[in-house]
């Protein structure tokens, strides 16, 4: 029987490759019919090597990716810190095209023999001795059951099994992202991710394959009781009181495909149970300073994998495992992200800073 897999992102799509490699056959369920905005994403050296166990490496070889040599970083001080990448051991990162990259995963998932419903729903699912039944449909009103091994919620921050379960998603904080695009202002980024800390947030730029910037102020939403038609304007400004970056924008007041996007640190407080897990955002959300996002995701597909090819073969503590992992591993990212936030201390009226401090 199949592993019916909810939501064909990152984390669901590697899931679903990951289970190929065991063996195990999967049916992704893709909600939507278009693809939903996606920022430009930095990949950092180290997810080089997940990439290459879950036996994708060519993916990031094509001409849509391209290198991330440094990162600039002026945070805990005035002054940029510029740190290159040729010494590390796994090399250079990526500057990744993110909608290309989630297209070239489902392809490979589909090459694999994975089976790609787009347009698909989960509906409820009813459990039975050794399977589960699931009821799936799409707009039309069409309806299926689908017999299943295994269910996985990899639906993002939504945790739309998990919610369906009843269970319940913890926030630490209120982080939004601010997304817009700068024309032809990907030159003085180039090879480059630039991250700025200011009074009320900070900020992140790298650049686009097609010559234009991704720009990103993060902030804490409730601090900033801004109109949806006023947004252009106030990221203008905003960007304008950055020290730095704003050297690199040529045209600070050229935004476009402005969006507003959640950004904050969230757990669910159930990882996995009987015949059923969840993975990437569903289980958890990171901060976007750490670059744990993507890189977590693919890694906790591959793991994901493994627990369930343990759990079919008759581990029943298969589960208990998975979550005490997923545990451990958000402990670690706090420890790490109140480290990084403790080491800026140049605004401690700030209230931004007062809150991560």
């Amino acid at each position: 029987m199949p592993v019916v897999i909810v939501g064909g992102g990152p984390a669901g799509a590697a899931t679903a490759i990951a289970l190929a490699k065991h063996g195990i056959d999967a049916i992704v369920l893709e909600t939507t019919l278009l693809t939903a905005f996606k920022p430009g994403e930095t990949l950092p050296p180290n997810a080089g090597a997940i990439i290459g166990q879950l036996g994708l490496q060519e993916l990031l070889d094509a001409d849509e990716h391209h290198a991330c040599t440094n990162n600039t970083v002026i945070w805990g001080k005035p002054e940029p810190e510029t740190r290159y990448f040729f010494s590390e051991t796994n090399g250079n990162g990526w500057h990744l095209d993110r909608p290309f990259f989630e297209q070239q995963l489902k392809n490979k998932a589909i090459e694999k023999g994975v089976s790609w419903l787009q347009g698909w729903k989960c509906e409820g699912w009813t459990p039975y001795n050794n399977h589960l039944e699931v009821t799936v449909f799409n707009r039309d009103g069409d309806q299926r059951i689908i017999k299943a091994g295994f269910l996985v919620d990899a639906s993002g921050r939504a945790a739309t099994l998990a919610r369906k379960k009843g269970l319940k998603r913890n926030s630490l904080d209120k982080l939004t992202g601010y997304y817009a695009e700068l024309k032809n202002a990907a030159g003085k980024l180039k090879g480059t991710t630039f991250i700025e800390a200011v009074c009320e947030g900070w900020w992140y730029a790298s650049p686009m394959k097609n010559g234009d910037a991704i720009v990103t102020f993060m902030t804490d939403a409730d601090l900033h009781q801004t109109s949806s038609a006023a947004v252009p304007q106030w990221l203008s400004d905003q960007l304008k009181q950055t020290c730095f970056l704003n050297q690199y924008m040529d045209q600070p007041d050229q935004f476009f495909n402005i969006h507003v996007k959640p950004a904050s640190t969230s757990f669910l407080e159930k990882p996995s149970g009987d015949r059923w897990l969840a993975v990437g955002d569903a289980i958890c959300t990171y901060d976007p300073i750490t670059s744990h996002g993507l890189t977590a995701a693919m890694g906790g597909a591959i793991y994901a994998a493994t627990a369930i090819k343990s759990y079919l073969d008759g581990n029943p503590e298969a589960m208990a495992a998975y979550s005490y992992v997923q545990q451990e591993a958000f402990n670690n990212y706090l420890s790490m992200l109140q480290n990084h936030y403790s080491i800026e201390q140049r605004w401690n009226n700030s209230q931004f800073w007062k809150r991560r401090h």
